[in-house]
């Protein structure tokens, strides 16, 4: 589900977006490191072509969620030789049948 912003944070959002803040504040932060490092060429490169840099990504990336889902259909998918063994309830529910270590039964008994 996705939350949810108050009006008043839209508004406080659009005047951020109006006064174009991101410029000063980045322009501000570029002084206040050049006052520190006055040889660092990056920094005038930087403060010469200062832009709103935070853009929603123009390719999609792949979500953990969407790997999972495509390793599950992959998994299952038509003509896969998926074997599903065959268990009764009573060794369904039984401690000593659900009890293994990677394919190694625990108890012998």
């Amino acid at each position: 589900m996705a939350k949810t912003r108050s009006k008043q944070q839209g508004l406080h959002y659009a005047a951020y977006k109006a006064q174009n803040k991101h410029e000063t504040n980045r322009k501000r932060k570029l002084l206040k490191l050049q006052k520190e490092q006055p040889n660092n060429e990056q920094i005038i490169a930087a403060l010469q072509n200062i832009k709103y840099r935070r853009h929603t990504p123009k390719v999609q990336q792949w979500s953990h969620t969407a790997i999972a889902t495509v390793m599950l259909f992959k998994t299952f998918k038509k003509g896969s030789q998926v074997v599903i063994p065959k268990v009764s309830d009573k060794q369904m529910f039984s401690l000593k049948e659900r009890a293994h270590n990677q394919g190694e039964k625990i108890w012998n008994s």
